[in-house]
């Protein structure tokens, strides 16, 4: 229960922990398109005026009030950022490096609106362009088609090996026997 005076309002807001969606469309350094998806946790800090600030600064108290979508859109907004400032192979390869730049960026953002991110995740990375992800993969298909090839073709030259020795070993023991049955004659 709350006493309050006149003039002074009082606001519920949700103090749990809060997960938000974020998907962002860039195109990096080399102008191709790319797709980032992640999430972002976070609650209303508890601390000092933490509340205050969410009130104050995200609108908690209308009724249609939303600070997840605040959050998401900040998050798009620096992946976008973040992905057009990158080279395609950093975006794909080093996804902890994008990760860590939107939770330094937004950190220092939201805490001035009284909220605490408890992490950001980067959940996908997708290229638009299929024949682009296709090109992508193909030195990694055909070093493994080519390891594949000379392991295949160094087995069978091994079972042509192996059969050659057998077929000469089993030629010389019937020398053998034909010329011992000849000396028994």
């Amino acid at each position: 229960r709350v006493f309050r005076s006149i003039g002074a309002s009082v606001v519920r807001f949700p103090s749990k922990v809060q997960r938000v969606q974020f998907s962002a469309r860039q195109v990096t350094k080399e102008m191709s398109g790319v797709e980032v998806t992640g999430f972002v946790v976070f609650q209303i800090h508890r601390s000092d005026d933490g509340p205050f600030k969410a009130y104050k600064y995200l609108g908690l108290g209308e009724p249609a009030a939303n600070p997840a979508s605040h959050i998401a859109n900040m998050a798009e907004s620096i992946v976008r950022a973040a992905v057009a400032n990158s080279s395609l192979a950093d975006v794909i390869t080093n996804r902890s490096a994008l990760r860590d730049a939107i939770r330094e960026q937004m950190g220092q953002i939201v805490k001035g609106w009284g909220v605490w991110l408890d992490t950001v995740e980067v959940t996908d990375v997708k290229i638009s362009s299929s024949q682009l992800f296709q090109a992508l993969q193909t030195p990694f298909r055909e070093e493994q088609r080519l390891k594949s090839e000379t392991v295949m073709t160094d087995t069978r030259r091994q079972v042509d090996e192996q059969k050659i020795a057998t077929d000469l070993s089993l030629a010389e023991l019937r020398t053998e026997v034909q010329a011992k049955k000849k000396i028994k004659q």
